[in-house]
């Protein structure tokens, strides 16, 4: 059975690898009012062949920074089966 593990993206270990679909679960470290989980479906690639830096790129075209998200939020991430429409 898969289990939601914390995204780190500095050790390949800790991380899906490239290309490869997963949900990243994004929870807000602080509690306000308005805080709420999100949960967002697409895969890590670079944006630049020839920098290291990984970017989540979401089936509906968004580029988003887990790097930045991750200042104000815990990361999670499972990995999921492609499926065929």
């Amino acid at each position: 059975m898969k289990r939601w593990r914390e995204l780190d993206l500095r050790k390949s270990e800790t991380r899906p690898e490239e290309g490869r679909l997963f949900v990243m679960r994004v929870e807000p470290k602080s509690g306000g009012p308005f805080a709420r989980v999100e949960h967002r479906v697409g895969t890590l690639k670079k944006a630049d062949p020839q920098s290291d830096k990984l970017w989540f790129a979401e089936g509906t075209g968004s580029v988003l920074d887990p790097a930045k998200l991750k200042e104000r939020n815990k990361l999670y991430w499972i990995e999921v089966e492609p499926f065929d429409a």
